[in-house]
């Protein structure tokens, strides 16, 4: 950027104060791919360019890339109007451009967003969240008019009012949202029938449904309509009720490829209703309390395991039934588990157990809270040293990951030096490190990319 500044007739560089406002432009525009300004809040972000010289501010409002995000929190009940009023100066600086915009409701107000922002801008919403909103609110954003948004690709409801009617009042036939391919719901209660959303559900490739309270039967009844989904989070608080056996015609789901399935009951029942031949990555738990052995042979069975690629458990596995996965997943490439010393024994007990996690390139462990942490590292420094050495070959793996527990200080590593003496030759060798902060084995659509890297 800085060599493609111009000069002045002297052959001198000029000063960023009095660059010419297509340049400027460049630079500001550059500066977008920074997370704050990704989600700018009112206060920030391209405000902040303008207060520099009146020079600066005439070129920011001139550049629409400037101002297609926003972040519009409603807080103080009397700056309400204030901000609504500011929002639309906003973003109809955006011009033409697709718009994404977040809105947070921290209290209950009058006015509606739905019909005095994104109802003129509906040709331009591409990303649009809205978190805690109230009853009205969400109602006038589900009764707009059918194929209302054209470009709205993702659409996030984050703590939506308690049991809150998900049907249209217009008419139960129409679809809102002609091009919608990533919905998100997040609630801390029952969202019990979101499925009468009038959604194109089957053109949905992805789909949160997080920290929500819901029978497995709507669930299995949601996912069988999403039949394009590529990648699915499902993190559930399963309600109790009598399970009939799953149907006799299994559903396929062709083209997913990412599942976030975290459950408090009932994964046989919910594997049971799906075929899942083209899955490559895979997260499968709900606590480290929780036994992955009566899923272990479902989840076989509903992957076509020769794809799976990645697969991390936040639950407790049973050595044997790790050994089962590991087993009939001849192409896994990344493992993400709880540590558990029973476990990293059997990994290492015999050759052929040995030989199940040769082709692992990325392993990342989790160790448990409390002391002990320099023992366990141990064993996994010579569980690693053991398989990969034997031959004196490092074999695929080429990452170690090992996240500590929240609290964990300088003292609780005291030792670790000396644990992870037995992979010195490895890290020479260009065996990578990395010791990281919390117990998240979650995976994003970004790994999947990964793929091709293999």
């Amino acid at each position: 950027m800085v060599s493609s500044l111009p000069q002045s007739p002297r052959g001198e560089t000029k000063t960023i104060h009095n660059l010419p406002p297509e340049v400027l432009s460049k630079i500001f525009h550059s500066m977008t791919s920074d997370e704050a300004w990704v989600r700018p809040r009112m206060t920030q972000a391209p405000l902040l360019v303008c207060n520099i010289s009146s020079h600066w501010r005439e070129t920011a409002l001139a550049s629409p890339e400037l101002w297609e995000n926003l972040v519009v929190t409603f807080r103080d009940p009397s700056r309400v109007a204030w901000r609504m009023d500011m929002a639309k100066a906003w973003l109809a600086r955006a011009k033409t451009r697709k718009i994404s915009l977040w809105i947070f409701f921290f209290h209950m107000i009058s006015a509606n967003p739905i019909g005095e922002i994104i109802a003129p801008l509906e040709n331009q919403i591409s990303v649009l969240q809205l978190t805690s909103a109230p009853i009205g609110c969400l109602q006038s954003l589900f009764d707009l008019p059918e194929r209302s948004l054209p470009l709205l690709r993702r659409l996030i409801i984050a703590f939506p009012p308690p049991h809150f009617s998900w049907a249209r009042k217009a008419s139960v036939d129409t679809q809102i949202f002609p091009h919608l391919e990533d919905f998100s719901i997040s609630a801390g209660w029952s969202v019990l029938s979101v499925q009468c959303l009038p959604i194109q559900w089957a053109q949905l490739t992805t789909l949160r449904v997080e920290k929500a309270v819901m029978p497995l039967s709507v669930l299995c009844a949601i996912l069988a309509r999403c039949i394009s989904l590529a990648s699915c989070y499902l993190t559930i608080q399963t309600k109790i009720e009598s399970h009939p056996p799953p149907p006799k015609n299994v559903i396929t789901l062709t083209h997913l490829r990412l599942l976030s399935l975290q459950l408090t009951q009932g994964f046989d029942y919910f594997l049971g209703h799906f075929s899942l031949p083209k899955v490559s990555t895979v997260l499968v738990g709900t606590n480290p309390m929780t036994t992955l052995s009566p899923v272990a042979h479902t989840l076989h069975t509903a992957l076509a395991s020769s794809t799976l690629r990645r697969l991390a458990t936040s639950m407790y596995v049973e050595p044997s039934m790790l050994l089962f996965l590991l087993e009939g997943s001849p192409n896994l490439r990344e493992l993400r588990m709880y540590y558990d010393a029973e476990v990293i024994r059997a990994l290492t007990l015999t050759s052929q157990s040995a030989q199940l996690i040769q082709h692992v390139s990325s392993l990342t462990i989790v160790l448990g809270a409390g002391g002990g942490t320099a023992s366990a590292v141990s064993q996994i420094a010579q569980m690693v040293s053991m398989r990969w050495f034997r031959s004196q070959d490092l074999g695929r793996l080429r990452k170690l990951t090992l996240c500590t527990p929240k609290g964990h200080t300088e003292a609780d590593s005291a030792g670790w030096d000396v644990a992870l003496g037995p992979l010195e030759t490895a890290f020479a060798r260009g065996l990578e490190l990395q010791v990281r902060s919390g117990n998240d084995l979650s995976f994003e659509e970004g790994d999947l990319a990964l793929e091709t890297e293999d």
